[in-house]
């Protein structure tokens, strides 16, 4: 039998999206995580959101002239697992 799970996350702010990477990266201590299994993880696409990247992103919009939203989306934090048949 297989079976996948999708999960989508709005990151709102500089902090959401520090806090996001800092978890997924391991940076911090996560309550329930098997160490042992964390080299099975993958990664597509941005390896990691340094505070440099969200200061870049800051700039080219404040050059841009326009204003960001209080309360836009910054960034979606995108999880995919699947069982072994499924992929």
């Amino acid at each position: 039998m297989a079976f996948a799970i999708m999960r989508f996350k709005k990151l709102k702010t500089p902090g959401q999206i520090a806090a996001a990477d800092y978890h997924n990266a391991r940076k911090i201590d996560v309550p329930g995580l098997d160490a042992s299994r964390t080299k099975m993880n993958k990664s597509v696409g941005a390896e990691s959101a340094l505070i440099s990247v969200i200061n870049r992103l800051d700039e080219i919009v404040e050059s841009s002239g326009k204003k960001i939203r209080s309360n836009a989306v910054r960034a979606v934090e995108t999880m995919l697992t699947a069982s072994p048949d499924f992929f």
